[in-house]
């Protein structure tokens, strides 16, 4: 009955788009669920309870939460995914996700139909709804999916973290490997504003390649974002619920368009079979072109931001060890009569140094569906030499059907 196989959409998206999900193709039982918790005690935060974490040199958004010392729940999520018949499929996934006090409550995170179409030559995808992008395979991946517990500093500051909107998309697979697909977007996610017409939209393209012992994917994407007055909703803009007592800063809004792109990459060679290789990496370029204001002063803005990451881990029998090396170039470039003032406001000053970070981590996967997580992360995102200890609990289990 169901030729049409729909676990080729979690093939096809891999960690990205579904991030958790998979549709099953077996016709007598169509439903799965997912569910995943990450747990973490951090000997230290990345800033003080009472500090705003900014970036220098970065104009911040969305969902880019700083860790905080202490024990905290990274992420929780349980994800629902229906084949309708031999075309059509849903998904839903609900999670929640460490931040800010006024910001850790349940988020419908994708609520989304899909269609799929196969012929001869290649397959087709269009799904409509609330998702993840699909372009970057970070900017899916959460605590409990990711090597290590804290988001990349280039997603961070580029993207807000996650990146969920209302949308649709088309994917394109027209030869074994070769992966493709254009989206569409409300602009409700950073670095984009729904106040525009416009929205955000992006393309993207891959490779993948699996031999018998080495494999690898090659990637690249493009995106466009318009903004209208977008403020920091982190803490300011309209909502203005910090749960902090210190004051808080200017608001400072951005207008104008944002243009990225991106190229990424992972090798992975399997040396035994109780051990195994892999390297994998993304680079980022941000361009920004639009003006500053909050309200009284004004003045033009260039941005043009390079970033990304890089690591590599070992993995021996259930035992993974990793390292991850980052690093932001923020360059701004203002005109105009307030200039100063609100390059000051909004912590486009910077020292010079780019902001960096490693992290050294080992992974235990002690049975099928807990694993133990060590890191020790040197921090740097706010030019302070910073360190702290991460001492975490990973759940991830298909409840149904059972795997």
């Amino acid at each position: 009955m169901t030729k049409i196989s729909l676990a080729l959409t979690a093939e096809l998206l891999c960690s990205s788009a579904t991030a958790h999900t998979v549709i099953s193709n077996n016709a007598s039982n169509p439903t799965t669920l997912d569910a995943g918790v990450s747990v973490s005690w951090r000997s230290d935060g990345v800033v003080g309870d009472q500090q705003y974490w900014r970036i220098p040199g970065a104009l911040m958004g969305g969902e880019s939460w700083p860790v905080k010392s202490g024990v905290d729940v990274d992420e929780a999520w349980l994800a629902l995914a229906h084949a309708i018949n031999d075309e059509f499929y849903g998904v839903m996934k609900a999670g929640i996700h460490a931040g800010g006090d006024d910001h850790g409550g349940m988020e419908l995170e994708h609520v989304y139909l899909g269609w799929k179409g196969v012929d001869a030559w290649s397959a087709f995808n269009v799904e409509a709804g609330r998702m993840s992008a699909a372009f970057s395979p970070g900017i899916a991946e959460h605590a409990s999916t990711r090597l290590f517990s804290e988001s990349a500093l280039a997603l961070d500051a580029f993207l807000g973290r996650h990146f969920h909107d209302e949308g649709i998309r088309v994917i394109w697979t027209p030869v074994n490997g070769i992966t493709s697909g254009i989206e569409v977007w409300r602009g409700k996610a950073f670095p984009a504003t729904p106040t525009g017409n416009d929205g955000s939209s992006d393309i993207f393209a891959r490779y993948d390649w699996q031999g018998e012992t080495i494999g690898f994917t090659a990637g690249a994407w493009w995106m466009q974002a318009d903004a209208t007055l977008r403020s920091d909703h982190r803490y300011g803009g309209e909502h203005q619920h910090t749960g902090l007592f210190r004051p808080l800063f200017n608001d400072v809004r951005f207008s104008g368009e944002t243009r990225l792109g991106g190229l990424h990459g992972k090798l992975s060679w399997k040396i035994s079979n109780a051990l195994s290789w892999s390297a994998e990496g993304e680079w980022m370029r941000v361009q920004a072109d639009g003006d500053l204001t909050d309200g009284i002063r004004f003045s033009s803005i260039n941005a043009d931001y390079t970033g990304g990451w890089l690591q590599s881990s070992l993995q021996w029998k259930q035992h993974r060890f990793s390292l991850r090396g980052e690093e932001l170039v923020l360059e701004n470039y203002l005109k105009g009569p307030g200039a100063p003032q609100l390059a000051k406001d909004a912590a486009l000053v910077t020292t010079g140094e780019n902001p960096h970070r490693w992290t050294l981590g080992w992974h235990w996967q002690f049975q099928n569906s807990l694993a133990l997580r060590l890191e020790a992360v040197q921090d740097n995102s706010i030019l302070q030499d910073d360190s702290r200890l991460v001492v975490g609990i990973v759940w991830r289990e298909g409840i149904w059907p059972r795997r």
